[in-house]
C-alpha cells in the first residue's frame, strides 16, 4: 500500500476516503461514458490521492483513454491527468511483460503432453486483446497430477523459484524481470476440484497456441468468484469489473444464463456480474459496492495511522472481510486459520521450523490476534467510513 502519512498531516482519514469515493464514482461514469454521452468530470483531488486510488482500482490506462480520445466527454484537471499518465505507463509495462512471458510459456507448452490454460487477466495481456490492464502475475491452470511437472519446467526455464503451495495453487517467486507465475490445479480458492465438464470446454488461446483458455462461461464464473471470494477483504476493483464485463459480452445467451446459475449461490457475485455488464454497456445504476469500497478505502487510509501491532496487512484484510461480509463469516474464519503472516515474525519462524507446532498452535493464535485487532479497529473503520459516506453528496471547494 502507498504511504499517505504526508496527506494525513493535512486531512483527516475520512476526508481522504471521501476523495477516493469521489474518484470511484467519477471513474464508473467515465468508463461508462465510452457508450454513454453524459459528461463525467472530476477536479480538486491531490496527486497523492489519485495515485492511491489508481493503485487500488488498477485501471489508469483505460481511464486515460477515456479522457484523451477524440470526442471524450470525461474530464479531469491537470493533476489528475498527470497521475493517469504516470500510472498508465507502469500498467502498460506490466502488460507488455506478460506478453513476453506468455510467448515463452507458449513455446514450453508445445513440448508438454498436458494442457496449459491461462486464467483471468493474463488472457488479454498475453494476446493483446481487450482493454490494457495491469498484470501483477500470470495464473495458469494445469491438471492436478501435472502441477509438480509444470513447476519444475518453469523453474528450469528461469521463471523463478518455487514457494509454499496453497489450497489452490503453487506459486513461483519471480526471477528478475519476470512476472510471478501461479500454477493452479483449480480456480476455486478453497481448493475444491473443478467440475469435469470445465476441462472439456477449454479452447485455444487466440494467437498463442498451444496455450489454452477456459470456455467463455467458465472464464466469466472464474473472474467473478476471484473478485468476490479470493479478494473478500476488498471492494471488487474496477479492473476486475472491466474484465468481467468484457467476458460477459463475449458469452452467448445460453452461456450467460448458465454462468448466472453457477453464481446464484452468492448475492454479491450476482450483483458484480450485473454491475459489470451495466458498466460495459454504459448503463450503470447505483454502484452496489460503494459501501464496501468505503470500508476498504478506510482500512487502507487508516493503516498508516494505527500502531504497528494493529496494522498488519493480514489483520486489516481479516477486518474488512468481516465488515464487508460478502461471504459467510465462518468461511472467513476458516480461511484466516490458513493465511500466512500476522506481522509477528517469531510466530512465522516457529511455523516454518516446526510445522506440527504451527498446525496445533499458530492457527488459533493467529485467529485470536486478528480478532483482538478487529475489536479495536472495526469501530474506528466504521466511523471513518460513515463520515466519508455522509459527506459524499456535500459539495466542497476544490483543494
Amino acid at each position: 500500500m502507498l504511504s499517505i502519512r504526508s496527506r494525513l498531516a493535512k486531512n483527516g482519514p475520512h476526508e481522504i476516503v471521501h476523495d477516493l469515493l469521489r474518484l470511484r464514482r467519477w471513474a464508473v461514469g467515465a468508463l461508462s461514458a465510452q457508450h454513454n454521452p453524459e459528461t463525467a468530470e472530476i477536479e480538486g483531488i491531490s496527486f497523492e490521492t489519485w495515485r492511491l486510488f489508481l493503485s487500488l482500482e488498477r485501471c489508469a490506462a483505460v481511464l486515460l483513454d477515456c479522457v484523451t480520445r477524440d470526442g471524450a466527454t470525461s474530464r479531469v484537471d491537470a493533476t489528475g491527468l498527470d497521475a493517469l499518465r504516470k500510472v498508465a505507463a507502469t500498467e502498460m509495462q506490466s502488460s507488455m511483460r506478460a506478453r513476453v512471458d506468455g510467448r515463452e510459456m507458449a513455446v514450453i507448452a508445445e513440448r508438454l503432453s498436458f494442457p496449459v490454460i491461462v486464467l483471468k487477466g493474463g488472457v488479454g495481456a498475453i494476446t493483446g486483446t481487450g482493454p490494457t490492464l495491469p498484470v501483477g502475475d500470470i495464473d495458469i491452470l494445469v491438471p492436478p497430477e501435472h502441477v509438480a511437472d509444470m513447476v519444475q519446467v518453469l523453474t528450469s526455464a528461469g521463471f523463478g523459484e518455487p514457494t509454499l503451495d496453497l489450497d489452490h495453487h503453487h506459486a513461483l517467486a519471480p526471477a528478475d524481470e519476470r512476472l510471478r507465475i501461479e500454477v493452479h490445479w483449480t480456480s476455486h480458492d478453497d481448493g475444491s476440484p473443478l467440475d469435469a465438464a470445465v476441462w472439456t470446454r477449454i479452447r485455444d488461446l487466440e494467437s498463442t497456441t498451444p496455450l489454452k483458455q477456459l470456455g467463455e462461461r467458465d472464464n466469466l464464473v472464474s473472474l467473478v468468484e476471484h473478485a468476490i471470494d479470493t479478494h473478500r477483504e476488498r471492494s471488487p476493483s474496477l479492473r476486475d469489473t472491466l474484465l468481467i464485463g468484457n467476458a460477459a459480452v463475449r458469452c452467448t445467451d445460453s452461456e450467460l444464463t448458465e454462468a448466472r446459475k453457477d453464481l446464484a449461490y452468492n448475492d454479491s457475485m450476482k450483483a458484480l456480474l450485473e454491475f459489470a455488464i451495466q458498466v460495459h454497456l454504459g448503463t450503470p445504476k447505483a454502484d452496489p459496492f460503494l459501501i464496501g469500497s468505503a470500508a476498504f478505502y478506510s482500512a487502507v487510509v487508516l493503516a498508516d495511522e494505527l500502531p504497528r501491532p494493529l496494522s498488519s496487512q493480514g489483520a486489516l484484510a481479516f477486518i474488512t472481510a468481516l465488515d464487508v461480509a460478502r461471504v459467510p463469516r465462518k468461511n472467513t474464519l476458516k480461511r484466516t486459520a490458513k493465511w500466512r503472516g500476522t506481522g509477528m515474525q517469531g510466530v512465522g519462524g516457529v511455523t516454518r521450523r516446526f510445522p506440527q507446532i504451527g498446525k496445533l498452535f499458530v492457527a488459533p493464535l493467529r485467529l485470536t490476534y486478528y480478532s483482538l485487532v478487529a475489536a479495536v479497529v472495526i469501530p474506528v473503520l466504521r466511523r471513518t467510513r460513515r463520515k466519508a459516506l455522509s459527506s459524499l453528496e456535500t459539495p466542497r471547494s476544490p483543494r
